[in-house]
């Protein structure tokens, strides 16, 4: 996957997605460091086949979080490291996007590493523990947070069936 791939998923964070009919499950959240937090939002998942990578992504207002799985093939139970943006071509891999209004900007922070575990994918489900950094002012921030209950839709290329992205 490309960098581009990377500035579509922060994007789609910034943009602060909506709710719609391809929100399935939820992803919660916790951090320490810099600042501290918890959150929980109603999430979505969304299977790129051309690129192979699974966008899980959930916001609310100005604040929002985005996973990228980057499976070697399919996706499949399993741990993945975490990695930052600037890594476009291991594989498997994962990357961790967050973002929340501050009392004077949105703050955005990106995954330097970690790991994620894909525990399940009918639904899909699993964990994450990152370290993040700030694109604002390069404070850091622990997160360690749990995704589930999530159903993936083609998002790019030919439609296709949810679960044909699973072996």
């Amino acid at each position: 996957m490309r960098f581009t791939a990377w500035a579509l998923l922060i994007g789609a964070i910034a943009a602060g997605c909506r709710e719609d009919s391809t929100q399935s499950g939820n992803i919660q959240i916790s951090w320490t460091g810099a600042d501290t937090g918890t959150l929980t939002l109603p999430a979505r998942a969304e299977w790129c086949a051309p690129d192979r990578v699974l966008e899980v992504i959930a916001a609310s207002g100005d604040t929002g979080v985005g996973l990228a799985i980057f499976p070697a093939d399919s996706l499949a139970p399993g741990l993945l490291p975490v990695r930052p943006p600037t890594d476009t071509t291991s594989r498997p891999r994962s990357g961790v996007a967050l973002r929340w209004f501050g009392e004077t900007l949105v703050t955005g922070f990106y995954s330097l590493s970690g790991s994620t575990t894909v525990a399940t994918v009918k639904p899909i489900a699993g964990k994450f523990q990152t370290t993040l950094k700030s694109v604002v002012d390069g404070t850091q921030l622990n997160v360690t947070g749990t995704f589930s209950g999530l159903a993936a839709v083609s998002s790019c290329g030919a439609r296709s069936r949810p679960d044909s992205v699973i072996r």
